[in-house]
């Protein structure tokens, strides 16, 4: 579950936003709990009694408050906390940057630069986010962090974990584009195999090995991939 603080003292905006941000937990199957405050002092207390948000949406002028020093506070108590300020005003960016805000949402608010930013946000949470799958025994969660590769078996997706190996139903084509939103370690490598690339130890133009604890596994890069994947490996290294 992730939780969301939203303030502003404009009650359109707070309705409006909280409307763009449900839509894309619908499309991510994410889930989520929104808190929309007016002002800054209802936030503040709320931080201050130990209650943690993964995003919180500050706008930057709320009344006789400093959305910026506001956000300071946030990011010493939860230095993980993703902030996104909401700005009708271009001259507070540079002054924000000290506070790392992950962007600005100018007003009046567009949906798609709303939906793009949370998408951000979302793969930038302090905590991981989870695999839910079912199976006959149930519904099952498990942290991304864990999980070191998912490999397609006929109507079935096998998911390898730090811990063991689990099985649900789906397609690999429908686990790889709910992973792109959820987060960027993940990389289809062929048509039956996607991995964590944290747990990758040695790679080269067609072959990868994963390690976890005592346990290692090794796959062929498809050629039809090996494009993308050296791709990602150059984009990643630059950053």
């Amino acid at each position: 579950m992730i939780r969301v603080a939203i303030c502003d003292d404009a009650e359109e905006i707070l309705e409006e936003l909280s409307g763009y941000l449900r839509q894309v937990s619908k499309e991510t199957e994410e889930g989520l709990e929104i808190a929309c405050f007016r002002r800054a002092e209802e936030l503040e207390f709320r931080i201050m009694e130990k209650w943690q948000y993964h995003v919180v949406f500050l706008d930057i002028e709320l009344g006789n408050r400093n959305g910026i020093a506001i956000a300071a506070r946030i990011r010493d108590k939860y230095p993980g906390t993703v902030v996104i300020f909401i700005t009708g005003h271009e001259q507070y960016v540079y002054d924000s940057f000290k506070v790392q805000p992950l962007d600005f949402l100018r007003k009046p608010l567009r949906r798609e630069n709303v939906e793009s930013t949370f998408l951000r946000a979302l793969k930038q949470c302090d905590i991981m986010p989870v695999w839910e799958y079912s199976s006959r025994e149930g519904l099952y969660q498990v942290p991304l962090a864990e999980v070191c590769y998912f490999i397609s078996d006929k109507r079935t997706v096998k998911m390898q974990t730090r811990k063991g190996e689990q099985t649900f139903y789906g397609k690999l084509d429908d686990t790889e584009k709910k992973l792109a939103l959820r987060s960027v370690n993940f990389i289809r490598i062929s048509k039956s195999v996607i991995i964590n690339m944290r747990y990758v130890r040695r790679i080269d133009y067609r072959t990868v090995r994963l390690e976890s604890d005592e346990a290692s596994w090794e796959f062929n890069i498809s050629q039809a991939y090996r494009g993308q994947v050296r791709k990602y490996c150059i984009d990643m290294w630059k950053n």
